[in-house]
């Protein structure tokens, strides 16, 4: 596994610089929720998909969700959805609905895509 982590390390490097980056050079005055949680979903789905289909992850869920989809072939999409219902559920305890509302439709959405899109036998970059 060493490729994988020089890969995983290098990945969380790149987020990390782009998330530095990213407010100096664009600014987003206003952002309706629901438009933001539907985008950020799809955006999500497809950067996940993009390290799914490279055998990559930035860790966390991901990682658990592609690993049951491997040895138990349970779909990625099911099991992140599951894994995230999870984590918003127990969110309610702090956050107010509004917006475990917002994040539970991002979450679907990014999850539905991964369902959708993440098959194993379909593309797979080495």
């Amino acid at each position: 596994y060493p490729l994988r982590r020089q890969r995983q390390m290098c990945i969380r490097d790149r987020l990390s610089a782009l998330s530095e980056i990213g407010p100096r050079v664009m600014h987003i005055d206003y952002l309706h929720p629901v438009y933001a949680a539907l985008l950020g979903g799809l955006l999500l789905g497809t950067g996940c998909l993009f390290l799914a289909r490279h055998k990559a992850s930035l860790g966390g869920a991901t990682i658990v969700s592609l690993y049951l989809q491997d040895k138990h072939g349970i779909p990625a999409g099911k099991a992140q959805l599951a894994i995230d219902s999870t984590i918003v559920l127990l969110a309610l305890f702090i956050v107010p609905f509004e917006r475990v509302a917002y994040s539970v439709l991002g979450a679907v959405v990014m999850s539905v895509f991964l369902w959708i899109s993440h098959r194993p036998g379909r593309y797979a970059g080495k």
